[in-house]
Protein backbone atom coordinates (compact mmCIF):
# COMPACT_ATOMS: atom_id res chain seq x y z
CA UNK A 1 0.00 0.00 0.00
CA UNK A 2 1.49 3.62 -1.21
CA UNK A 3 0.23 6.03 1.23
CA UNK A 4 0.69 9.84 -0.41
CA UNK A 5 0.47 12.48 2.66
CA UNK A 6 -0.35 16.00 1.64
CA UNK A 7 1.84 16.21 -1.06
CA UNK A 8 0.41 19.83 -2.43
CA UNK A 9 3.64 21.02 -4.56
CA UNK A 10 4.17 20.90 -8.50
CA UNK A 11 7.50 20.19 -8.59
CA UNK A 12 9.81 16.99 -9.48
CA UNK A 13 8.49 14.93 -6.39
CA UNK A 14 5.34 15.35 -6.63
CA UNK A 15 5.67 14.26 -10.53
CA UNK A 16 7.18 11.51 -9.34
CA UNK A 17 4.54 10.24 -7.40
CA UNK A 18 2.13 11.39 -10.00
CA UNK A 19 3.70 8.50 -12.43
CA UNK A 20 3.74 6.14 -9.62
CA UNK A 21 -0.10 6.66 -9.31
CA UNK A 22 -0.17 5.62 -12.98
CA UNK A 23 1.95 2.72 -12.35
CA UNK A 24 0.37 1.02 -9.42
CA UNK A 25 -2.88 2.91 -9.02
CA UNK A 26 -4.47 -0.04 -7.63
CA UNK A 27 -2.60 0.54 -4.87
CA UNK A 28 -2.47 4.05 -3.36
CA UNK A 29 -3.80 5.86 -0.94
CA UNK A 30 -3.92 9.65 -0.59
CA UNK A 31 -3.82 11.17 2.75
CA UNK A 32 -5.49 14.67 3.52
CA UNK A 33 -5.95 15.67 7.47
CA UNK A 34 -7.12 19.18 6.46
CA UNK A 35 -9.07 21.20 4.00
CA UNK A 36 -6.05 21.86 2.21
CA UNK A 37 -7.56 22.61 -0.93
CA UNK A 38 -9.39 25.90 0.68
CA UNK A 39 -5.94 27.58 1.03
CA UNK A 40 -3.46 26.14 -1.17
CA UNK A 41 -3.47 25.40 -5.22
CA UNK A 42 -5.75 22.45 -5.61
CA UNK A 43 -4.25 21.54 -9.39
CA UNK A 44 -1.62 18.78 -7.87
CA UNK A 45 -4.27 17.76 -4.76
CA UNK A 46 -7.35 17.20 -7.17
CA UNK A 47 -4.62 15.26 -8.95
CA UNK A 48 -4.00 12.96 -6.49
CA UNK A 49 -7.75 12.74 -4.79
CA UNK A 50 -8.65 11.78 -8.69
CA UNK A 51 -6.08 9.37 -8.98
CA UNK A 52 -5.72 6.89 -6.04
CA UNK A 53 -7.13 4.12 -5.71
CA UNK A 54 -8.75 5.51 -2.25
CA UNK A 55 -8.41 8.29 0.21
CA UNK A 56 -7.88 8.88 3.80
CA UNK A 57 -9.25 11.54 5.09
CA UNK A 58 -9.23 13.12 8.59
CA UNK A 59 -13.00 15.09 9.34
CA UNK A 60 -15.97 13.66 7.72
CA UNK A 61 -15.89 17.41 6.91
CA UNK A 62 -13.25 16.92 4.31
CA UNK A 63 -14.51 13.34 3.37
CA UNK A 64 -17.88 15.23 2.59
CA UNK A 65 -16.12 17.79 -0.20
CA UNK A 66 -14.09 14.94 -1.90
CA UNK A 67 -16.50 12.51 -2.33
CA UNK A 68 -17.58 14.32 -5.08
CA UNK A 69 -14.06 13.70 -7.03
CA UNK A 70 -13.75 9.98 -5.31
CA UNK A 71 -15.86 7.88 -3.88
CA UNK A 72 -13.61 5.31 -2.24
CA UNK A 73 -12.94 7.64 1.29
CA UNK A 74 -12.11 6.24 4.15
CA UNK A 75 -12.58 8.31 7.44
CA UNK A 76 -9.32 7.78 9.70
CA UNK A 77 -8.94 10.08 12.96
CA UNK A 78 -5.99 11.88 12.93
CA UNK A 79 -3.04 10.21 15.75
CA UNK A 80 -1.76 11.27 18.77
CA UNK A 81 1.92 10.41 20.23
CA UNK A 82 1.44 7.88 23.25
CA UNK A 83 4.51 8.39 25.48
CA UNK A 84 2.92 7.36 28.52
CA UNK A 85 3.14 10.98 29.67
CA UNK A 86 0.21 11.46 32.25
CA UNK A 87 -1.19 14.01 34.23
CA UNK A 88 -1.49 12.66 38.05
CA UNK A 89 -2.48 15.67 40.34
CA UNK A 90 -4.60 19.10 40.27
CA UNK A 91 -2.52 22.19 40.71
CA UNK A 92 -3.15 24.50 43.76
CA UNK A 93 -3.94 27.23 41.44
CA UNK A 94 -5.70 26.24 38.46
CA UNK A 95 -4.05 26.40 35.36
CA UNK A 96 -5.57 26.63 32.29
CA UNK A 97 -3.90 25.86 28.89
CA UNK A 98 -4.21 26.70 25.09
CA UNK A 99 -1.57 24.96 22.27
CA UNK A 100 -1.66 25.57 19.16
CA UNK A 101 -0.91 28.58 16.30
CA UNK A 102 -2.00 32.11 17.82
CA UNK A 103 -3.65 33.65 14.38
CA UNK A 104 -6.54 33.56 11.99
CA UNK A 105 -9.84 32.09 13.28
CA UNK A 106 -8.36 30.36 16.35
CA UNK A 107 -7.01 33.51 17.83
CA UNK A 108 -10.39 35.12 17.07
CA UNK A 109 -12.04 32.20 18.84
CA UNK A 110 -9.86 32.56 22.08
CA UNK A 111 -10.17 36.40 22.25
CA UNK A 112 -13.89 36.13 21.91
CA UNK A 113 -14.97 33.34 23.87
CA UNK A 114 -12.47 32.36 26.31
CA UNK A 115 -10.32 36.05 27.42
CA UNK A 116 -13.58 37.02 28.51
CA UNK A 117 -14.41 34.32 30.47
CA UNK A 118 -10.71 34.38 32.26
CA UNK A 119 -10.98 37.77 32.64
CA UNK A 120 -14.05 37.02 34.87
CA UNK A 121 -12.23 34.85 37.17
CA UNK A 122 -12.40 35.84 41.24
CA UNK A 123 -9.48 33.08 42.16
CA UNK A 124 -6.06 32.72 41.24
CA UNK A 125 -5.58 31.05 37.92
CA UNK A 126 -2.97 30.73 35.83
CA UNK A 127 -3.42 30.54 31.78
CA UNK A 128 -0.82 28.91 29.99
CA UNK A 129 -0.50 29.95 25.98
CA UNK A 130 1.92 27.52 24.22
CA UNK A 131 2.75 28.60 20.50
CA UNK A 132 2.40 32.17 20.71
CA UNK A 133 5.05 33.70 18.56
CA UNK A 134 4.75 36.88 17.37
CA UNK A 135 6.08 40.05 20.28
CA UNK A 136 3.23 42.13 19.36
CA UNK A 137 0.26 39.34 20.05
CA UNK A 138 2.59 38.55 23.57
CA UNK A 139 2.18 42.25 24.30
CA UNK A 140 -1.41 42.15 23.81
CA UNK A 141 -2.22 39.02 25.70
CA UNK A 142 -0.42 40.81 28.97
CA UNK A 143 -1.90 44.08 28.28
CA UNK A 144 -5.31 42.43 27.85
CA UNK A 145 -4.95 40.80 31.58
CA UNK A 146 -3.01 43.47 33.30
CA UNK A 147 -5.82 44.81 35.44
CA UNK A 148 -6.18 41.31 36.58
CA UNK A 149 -3.83 40.23 39.37
CA UNK A 150 -5.22 36.93 40.12
CA UNK A 151 -4.42 35.92 36.63
CA UNK A 152 -0.73 34.72 35.91
CA UNK A 153 -0.05 34.70 32.14
CA UNK A 154 2.52 32.31 31.00
CA UNK A 155 3.92 32.75 27.58
CA UNK A 156 6.61 29.62 26.74
CA UNK A 157 9.22 31.10 24.57
CA UNK A 158 11.67 28.99 22.45
CA UNK A 159 9.68 25.85 22.29
CA UNK A 160 10.87 23.22 20.10
CA UNK A 161 8.15 21.91 18.09
CA UNK A 162 9.92 18.79 17.34
CA UNK A 163 10.50 17.32 20.92
CA UNK A 164 7.56 15.36 21.65
CA UNK A 165 8.08 14.19 24.93
CA UNK A 166 8.73 17.63 25.53
CA UNK A 167 5.17 19.21 24.62
CA UNK A 168 3.58 16.48 26.36
CA UNK A 169 5.26 17.58 29.87
CA UNK A 170 4.00 21.15 29.32
CA UNK A 171 0.49 20.03 28.40
CA UNK A 172 0.38 17.00 31.24
CA UNK A 173 1.09 20.30 33.90
CA UNK A 174 -2.21 21.91 32.42
CA UNK A 175 -5.47 21.19 34.75
CA UNK A 176 -7.87 22.29 31.79
CA UNK A 177 -7.15 22.27 27.53
CA UNK A 178 -8.81 24.77 25.90
CA UNK A 179 -9.80 23.66 22.22
CA UNK A 180 -12.03 26.23 20.64
CA UNK A 181 -13.14 25.52 16.62
CA UNK A 182 -15.18 28.83 14.73
CA UNK A 183 -18.24 27.66 12.47
CA UNK A 184 -16.45 27.89 8.84
CA UNK A 185 -15.42 25.53 6.21
CA UNK A 186 -11.83 25.47 7.44
CA UNK A 187 -12.26 25.14 10.91
CA UNK A 188 -15.00 22.28 10.51
CA UNK A 189 -12.67 20.17 8.57
CA UNK A 190 -9.96 20.08 11.07
CA UNK A 191 -9.32 16.97 12.91
CA UNK A 192 -9.47 17.94 16.43
CA UNK A 193 -6.14 17.88 17.25
CA UNK A 194 -6.05 20.03 19.73
CA UNK A 195 -8.69 17.88 22.21
CA UNK A 196 -6.93 15.00 21.48
CA UNK A 197 -3.49 16.10 22.67
CA UNK A 198 -4.69 17.05 26.08
CA UNK A 199 -6.95 14.42 26.53
CA UNK A 200 -3.81 12.01 25.56
CA UNK A 201 -1.89 13.21 28.62
CA UNK A 202 -5.21 12.75 30.89
CA UNK A 203 -6.21 16.38 30.64
CA UNK A 204 -10.06 17.27 30.36
CA UNK A 205 -11.17 19.48 27.51
CA UNK A 206 -13.19 22.54 27.33
CA UNK A 207 -14.66 22.55 24.08
CA UNK A 208 -16.93 24.04 21.22
CA UNK A 209 -19.62 21.53 19.94
CA UNK A 210 -18.48 21.36 16.85
CA UNK A 211 -16.65 18.48 14.17
CA UNK A 212 -14.16 16.62 15.06
CA UNK A 213 -14.13 18.10 18.78
CA UNK A 214 -17.37 16.43 19.58
CA UNK A 215 -15.94 13.22 17.91
CA UNK A 216 -13.89 12.61 21.11
CA UNK A 217 -15.11 14.97 23.95
CA UNK A 218 -17.88 13.64 25.63
CA UNK A 219 -19.50 16.06 27.81
CA UNK A 220 -19.68 15.81 31.10
CA UNK A 221 -17.02 12.88 30.91
CA UNK A 222 -13.59 13.79 29.86
CA UNK A 223 -14.98 17.58 29.56
CA UNK A 224 -17.43 19.91 28.60
CA UNK A 225 -19.37 21.77 25.25
CA UNK A 226 -18.95 25.63 25.81
CA UNK A 227 -20.95 27.25 23.62
CA UNK A 228 -20.35 31.10 24.64
CA UNK A 229 -18.66 32.96 27.08
CA UNK A 230 -20.63 32.60 30.24
CA UNK A 231 -20.79 28.42 29.36
CA UNK A 232 -16.51 28.76 29.56
CA UNK A 233 -17.15 31.31 32.59
CA UNK A 234 -18.79 28.50 34.49
CA UNK A 235 -17.02 25.59 33.76
CA UNK A 236 -13.53 27.76 34.76
CA UNK A 237 -15.59 28.29 38.32
CA UNK A 238 -16.80 24.47 38.56
CA UNK A 239 -13.35 23.04 37.84
CA UNK A 240 -11.83 25.80 40.19
CA UNK A 241 -13.94 24.57 42.81
CA UNK A 242 -13.75 20.68 42.17
CA UNK A 243 -12.40 18.33 44.82
CA UNK A 244 -9.25 16.79 43.43
CA UNK A 245 -10.74 13.36 43.70
CA UNK A 246 -13.76 14.66 41.57
CA UNK A 247 -10.88 15.99 39.31
CA UNK A 248 -8.82 13.12 39.08
CA UNK A 249 -11.76 10.76 37.91
CA UNK A 250 -12.55 13.59 34.57
CA UNK A 251 -8.34 12.91 34.12
CA UNK A 252 -8.60 9.34 33.90
CA UNK A 253 -11.98 9.63 31.90
CA UNK A 254 -9.48 11.78 29.64
CA UNK A 255 -6.88 9.71 29.37
CA UNK A 256 -9.06 6.47 28.28
CA UNK A 257 -10.48 8.60 25.48
CA UNK A 258 -6.90 7.66 23.44
CA UNK A 259 -8.32 4.51 22.19
CA UNK A 260 -10.71 6.65 19.79
CA UNK A 261 -7.72 8.27 18.54
CA UNK A 262 -4.34 6.49 19.30
CA UNK A 263 -2.09 4.48 16.52
CA UNK A 264 -3.49 1.25 17.28
CA UNK A 265 -6.61 2.80 15.89
CA UNK A 266 -5.26 4.28 13.11
CA UNK A 267 -3.14 1.59 12.03
CA UNK A 268 -6.58 -0.63 12.48
CA UNK A 269 -8.15 1.84 9.88
CA UNK A 270 -5.21 1.84 7.93
CA UNK A 271 -6.02 -2.32 7.92
CA UNK A 272 -9.53 -1.56 6.60
CA UNK A 273 -8.11 0.42 3.50
CA UNK A 274 -5.19 -2.52 3.02
CA UNK A 275 -7.92 -5.40 3.43
CA UNK A 276 -10.19 -3.38 1.06
CA UNK A 277 -7.40 -3.10 -1.50
CA UNK A 278 -6.78 -7.04 -1.15
CA UNK A 279 -10.25 -7.93 -1.94
CA UNK A 280 -10.31 -5.80 -4.59
CA UNK A 281 -12.97 -3.81 -3.21
CA UNK A 282 -11.03 -0.17 -4.43
CA UNK A 283 -12.14 0.99 -8.34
Amino acid sequence: MIVIQRVQSNFIYAGLLKLLVRIRRKDTVYDLDDADYLEENQKTISYFVKHCAKISAGSNAIAAYLSRFNHQIVHTTSPTVDLNIIKTEKNEKLTIGWIGGFGGEHKESLIDLVFPAIKAIAFPVKFVLIGVLKDEDKTFIKQYFQDNLNVEIEVPTGINWHDEAGLQQRIAALDLGVATLANSEMQLSKSGIKAKQYLNNGVPVLSTNLPENNSVVVDGLNGFFCKTTTDFMARFNQFGEMSKKDYLQFSKNARKSIVNFNHERYFADFEKIKFGFERGGSN
